[in-house]
């Protein structure tokens, strides 16, 4: 099976957060009821960087099945070399957005958002930065999980 990684520059005027997150819905497609998981990931030297928010959605991926999700990812990626790299490095198979910290921006989120779940419809659920889910990764396990219940019974 060969899967294709959509690779998108975000270029994004001051008040596009609309257009971002229809753009966001496009590449992901997702199903009434379905979650969006956007993993913010880095290059580098930051191993954690891309280890704990891989575990945070492992989980609740594994604990709420990953069915009910759609996944995408924002790197801070610019050249072809560095996205090549990038997937090889990670096997990531999923839409990444480019300029991470200006789709970071555009959504309202400090630069240290690592993790963010949209609702079917592009409504911003949850979103937590590295700090926090450093600090206290079962807490927002727990908030997030609970969140998502309640988004796919209602």
């Amino acid at each position: 099976m060969i899967f294709l990684t959509l690779i998108i520059v975000v270029n994004l005027r001051a008040n596009d957060k609309e257009n971002l997150t229809k753009n966001i819905l496009e590449l992901t497609e997702p199903k009434e009821k379905q979650a969006v998981c956007m993993m913010f990931l880095y290059l580098g030297n930051c191993q954690k960087c891309f280890t704990i928010p891989q575990m945070f959605q492992k989980m609740i991926f594994d604990t709420l099945g990953a069915d009910n999700f759609k996944q995408i990812g924002a790197a801070n990626i610019l050249k072809d070399k560095e996205v090549n790299y990038f997937k090889k490095k990670f096997n990531w198979q999923y839409p990444l957005l480019a300029k991470s910290h200006e789709v970071s921006k555009q959504l309202n989120m400090n630069y240290q958002v690592i993790y963010i779940v949209f609702d079917s419809k592009g409504n911003i659920l949850y979103n937590v930065d590295l700090p926090a889910l450093e600090s206290d990764f079962y807490n927002e396990f727990n908030k997030l999980k609970q969140i998502l219940i309640k988004y796919f019974s209602s």
